[in-house]
């Protein structure tokens, strides 16, 4: 699949791509951070058929929805044997239960923490372990 990248001089910048069933589709990225998704007209591929707007934390949940992807940032830790990092949770893990056995594990929603060993669409996990025991974890939320 080829990603077609196209300025937009004032606006930003859009990314489009046609399926093998030769549908079209598009992905408009604001100076602002707006997403746009746009679904272009079979007929004529340079005519959005339907767009959707969505915000950034929108355009995530999105994107772990299409790919299952799990992004994890590594933060600075405190002491050489913990690593310190931030989760994105899945959309296929929300709803389920967080492991209980990680003492140092905050669950952030809506930038704030929050007590709730249930994440929700959109929460980050915030964890300081081992190594051996934050790989556990995203295998965990993954499945991978």
């Amino acid at each position: 699949m080829i990603v077609e990248r196209t300025p937009l001089p004032g606006i930003g910048v859009c990314h489009a791509v046609t399926t093998t069933r030769h549908q079209r589709i598009g992905v408009v990225l604001h100076h602002t951070g707006r997403r746009d998704v746009v679904l272009y007209d079979p007929d004529d591929p340079t005519r959005a058929a339907a767009t959707v707007t969505l915000d950034g934390r929108e355009a995530h949940h999105v994107a772990d929805l299409l790919t299952g992807a799990v992004v994890v940032d590594h933060l600075t830790a405190p002491a050489p044997e913990l690593t310190v990092c931030r989760i994105r949770v899945p959309a296929a893990y929300t709803g389920r239960p967080l492991p209980h056995d990680l003492p140092a594990l905050v669950v952030i929603r809506s930038g704030r923490p929050v007590q709730d060993p249930i994440p929700r669409p959109g929460d980050e996990l915030l964890v300081v372990a081992t190594r051996p025991a934050v790989d556990a974890l995203i295998h965990t939320v993954t499945g991978a």
